[in-house]
């Protein structure tokens, strides 16, 4: 990472980090917040929208609060931690029933020997106990519904190698509909439905 490679958390849950371990999951979508106007909102800002694949501006442009290409965000998971042995404090993450060995972080966090063996919401995970650093390939910007079914898959919602794609869009295991399923599922009922503008988060896994 560079000097000028900013990097942040970001709230991923247990499909999701599982998507990104088996190598299936390279976007995120994220609600904007607050929503972007159609029209000037102060004579200086405003969002021009032609399609899917020629964003133009939003609030100002660059400004996505997840960053830009080339800037990391390291993943934040439930976890707990769990035994203490000579190798330091050992994690482990709900998702998989994975353990790791933090002692390889340096980490302030590291020195706390406490063992409640709870788990611990996303929220709260430290960054030395993350396992998972990603960096952004492309931002942009778009409305939910505008997903396409590379897109779904990008997002991880099914495995093409495993699992028949159906290319109809009215059978309910389109991808499309699998990730308004999901979509649902992470932001609430009707969330599919409200048709959100969103910021589109493209990713490569780099480690941890």
């Amino acid at each position: 990472m560079t000097t000028a490679t900013k990097e942040r958390g970001i709230l991923m849950h247990a499909r999701s980090v599982n998507g990104i371990l088996a190598g299936r999951k390279t976007q995120t979508r994220r609600i904007i917040k607050p929503q972007p106007y159609l029209v000037p909102s102060n004579g200086t800002h405003i969002l021009m929208y032609m399609d899917r694949k020629h964003t133009q501006r939003v609030f100002n442009a660059e400004a996505c609060s997840y960053g830009q290409p080339g800037d990391q965000l390291w993943v934040r998971e439930t976890w707990k931690r769990q035994t203490v042995d000579a190798a330091g404090q050992h994690v482990a993450y709900r998702a998989d029933g994975a353990v790791q060995s933090c002692a390889r972080w340096p980490c302030d966090v590291a020195a706390d020997r406490t063992t409640d063996n709870k788990w611990r919401p996303s929220l709260h995970m430290p960054r030395c106990y993350s396992r998972i650093t990603l960096e952004i390939t492309d931002i942009r910007v778009e409305r939910v519904q505008d997903i396409d079914w590379w897109d779904a898959i990008a997002e991880g919602v099914k495995d093409p190698r495993s699992i028949k794609i159906h290319l109809d869009r009215s059978h309910p295991r389109n991808p499309v509909n699998l990730f308004a399923q999901l979509w649902d599922d992470t932001n609430g009922k009707g969330a599919w439905d409200r048709n959100d503008w969103c910021w589109v988060v493209e990713f490569k896994r780099v480690g941890a």
